[in-house]
């Protein structure tokens, strides 16, 4: 079953990979040299935004916390795609040419090109939403390959609950998100489900390309009365640009990404990116201890580690209040 899988990604891979990129991406993959230790971890982050970033923070701590601490007996060697598949492709190549002990593939695309790439290595996978979805495994519960790690999957009904508590008027609903990347499909999917049955309305909003992100919610404006993003890559490196035009038309944004807060969202609901890392570390461990990835099914975090955060700066333009049953458990953010 196994080469049959990966035959399959591999063909899957030149349209897998085109998954959204910002349109100015650049070419050169980032990476720091690795150095002589005696267990070696190649490091591939598709591109850069907050939760891939907290992600692999999260990762290297967990090792560290299980005994692999770089520069005494690991070997690190981290790399950052900028989005680019042909630079994703060029450094899981390098990895397998090294013959690593180990690859951490941060975000579906770069999961999906080192899947294609190696059946020997051990591969931990972080921030993807479903991976027997994605085709990364062949269940989630048992992955029958040599992948395995951590979801990044909220619960999509809780999400469009926080929408409702917040704006219990609303009506319709934007679902906005990248068509090429599978996971935020799945995500949309079941969102558009959620909306239905509350007897809510939903209008859909996708972009393959960084360039198409403004205009795109802007036609949005007078149509919905809420956008929602649920977890996706390109949204979450472009999110300053869609809560720009948001705010000042008075729509509000509702995410599935903590660090969109920050950047002008109203609200999100969605796992801390840092443990997600954190416990892919942890998995990590336990496979360069010798435990076999092909039954270590994939990890997700506990409700606790689920973070709702709200920017009162937002709240408070759009004339909103937070409700009682969200105050206890809320993060305030005060900013633009």
């Amino acid at each position: 079953m196994i080469k049959p899988l990966h035959a399959f990604l591999a063909m899957l891979l030149p349209i897998s990979l085109s998954a959204c990129a910002s349109a100015d991406a650049s070419t050169t993959p980032t990476s720091t040299p690795s150095i002589d230790s005696s267990v070696s971890v190649g490091m591939i982050q598709y591109m850069e935004h907050g939760s891939l970033d907290a992600a692999s923070e999260g990762f290297i701590d967990g090792l560290a916390d299980q005994g692999y601490v770089e520069g005494e007996n690991l070997s690190l060697n981290q790399n950052n795609a900028q989005g680019d598949a042909s630079n994703a492709d060029a450094i899981v190549s390098r990895f397998v040419n090294d013959n690593v002990d180990l690859i951490f593939a941060n975000a579906t695309p770069a999961a999906q090109t080192a899947a294609a790439k190696t059946m020997d290595i051990p591969i931990i996978i972080t921030s993807v939403t479903d991976p027997a979805e994605s085709g990364l495994v062949q269940s989630n519960e048992n992955p029958g390959v040599n992948i395995s790690g951590t979801s990044d999957m909220a619960d999509i009904e809780t999400q469009i609950d926080l929408v409702t508590q917040l704006l219990p008027d609303v009506s319709t609903i934007g679902i906005m998100y990248c068509s090429a990347e599978a996971n935020s499909q799945i995500q949309a999917e079941l969102a558009k489900t959620t909306i239905e049955s509350l007897g809510l309305s939903w209008k859909e909003y996708t972009v393959s390309d960084s360039t198409y992100i403004q205009s795109t919610v802007q036609s949005a404006i007078g149509n919905i009365d809420v956008l929602f993003v649920p977890t996706d890559n390109l949204m979450a490196e472009s999110i300053a640009a869609i809560t720009g035009v948001a705010n000042q038309s008075g729509l509000p944004v509702i995410t599935g990404f903590g660090d969109a807060v920050e950047q002008g969202a109203l609200a999100s609901y969605g796992v801390d990116y840092y443990q997600v890392g954190y416990l892919a570390g942890t998995m990590a461990a336990k496979v360069l201890n010798g435990q076999t990835i092909e039954t270590m099914p994939i990890g997700y975090l506990d409700e606790e580690d689920y973070e709702l955060m709200i920017n009162t700066t937002v709240l408070n333009d759009l004339g909103l209040t937070i409700p009682e049953t969200l105050a206890n458990s809320a993060i305030l953010y005060e900013g633009e």
